[in-house]
């Protein structure tokens, strides 16, 4: 199933880079509860693949939670392009491959374009 595949990839990867969240908590489920909407940035997905990060744990914990829950996770076109160039760039093509083959199809995905932005 989609969850099973999601589940499978966390802390599949490590990159030895550092981490790249030093507040990750307010990235993801901060405010967690039955029916709540939560936006993924992209050091939660990081924070998922990379084992060696300091949010692993606490990333892992909540998005299992998350998952099996059934809350709705949303994101924008803007992050998936931001969080596949840093895990290909970090982690390697194959997380990249798991990354889109396995957790994005778990997400709400709100496409940002020209309407979307007022200037």
């Amino acid at each position: 199933t989609n969850k099973a595949r999601a589940l499978s990839v966390i802390g599949k990867y490590t990159s030895q880079q550092g981490d790249i969240s030093q507040e990750h908590d307010r990235y993801l489920a901060t405010l967690y509860a039955e029916g709540v909407l939560i936006f993924v940035d992209t050091p939660a997905f990081y924070s998922l693949l990379d084992r060696a990060d300091a949010n692993h744990v606490a990333a892992s914990e909540r998005w299992r939670r998350l998952v099996a829950d059934d809350v709705e996770l949303v994101t924008s076109n803007y992050i998936l392009v931001e969080t596949t160039a840093l895990v290909q760039g970090r982690l390697g093509m194959a997380a990249a491959r798991d990354f889109h083959e396995d957790i994005m199809p778990l997400l709400t995905v709100y496409w940002v374009d020209s309407r979307a932005v007022k200037t």
